[in-house]
């Protein structure tokens, strides 16, 4: 009976595994972390807002002040990121988040005036 236990839950991970790798690299993240879920919205023109629950640091919030003011579809990324808090439970954050899974760092650019922003 273990051993049939143990085969089933090996073969369900297997197949959950095979399943999310299977998948476009957005949807995949997305699949395994449902926190992730802006990863799949459209284009939202950098208008997301603080998630409820979510206090900005002064940082947090002249980032998406300059992600705004320039706003194409990886300053979206970031600006939902940030908004949603969900980048500070993640190495690298909503960096890498934003550009690991759905956009190119090597074309992006910081906006004009982001390094103007606290450190911290």
């Amino acid at each position: 009976m273990k051993i049939y236990l143990r085969a089933t839950a090996a073969a369900l991970l297997l197949s959950i595994l095979m399943q999310a790798c299977g998948a476009e690299t957005g949807e995949r993240v997305a699949q395994l972390s449902p926190k992730l879920d802006f990863l799949n919205q459209q284009f939202n023109h950098c208008k997301a807002l603080p998630a409820e629950g979510v206090s900005l640091t002064s940082r947090e919030s002249c980032l998406i002040e300059k992600l705004r003011e320039r706003c194409d579809i990886a300053d979206d990324c970031l600006v939902s990121c940030i908004a949603s808090g969900q980048g500070r439970e993640v190495g690298g954050g909503c960096w890498h988040i934003c550009f690991e899974v759905k956009n190119d760092l090597s074309k992006w650019k910081p906006p004009q005036g982001m390094d103007s922003c606290p450190h911290q």
